[in-house]
């Protein structure tokens, strides 16, 4: 049969080889650990089962790609980061926000 998706299958190898953390495999027949792709910008990938992303990054961070926890990068001072962030979002002209780990716009002032 073909490679499990989460994983790849060595030429000569036996076990299906699990992807770490921080990258995934969604398709079938992974022939080398190239078959592993980092995870999505946003999403964060804990290598428990890699067939897909895990989960969206946590409110108040943000993760640009290949995470392994929801808490990827903390937000910015100036800015804030909702559930599933690729990026931080600066607060709108005229407003700030000095703490880090905001999740919302209403948290700029």
């Amino acid at each position: 049969g073909k490679c499990p998706k989460g994983r790849y299958c060595v030429e000569s190898t036996v076990t299906p080889t699990k992807c770490g953390a921080g990258k995934y495999n969604p398709d079938f027949g992974g022939a080398s650990e190239a078959a592993c792709v980092p995870c999505s910008a946003g999403s964060f990938c804990d290598g428990v089962e890699p067939a897909a992303v895990t989960g969206p990054c946590t409110a108040g961070w943000f993760c640009s790609g290949g995470a392994t926890s929801g808490e990827g990068t903390v937000c910015p001072v100036g800015a804030y980061c909702e559930s599933g962030s690729a990026a931080s979002t600066p607060c709108p002209m005229g407003k700030y926000n000095p703490n880090t780990g905001r999740t919302a716009v209403t948290e700029c002032l």
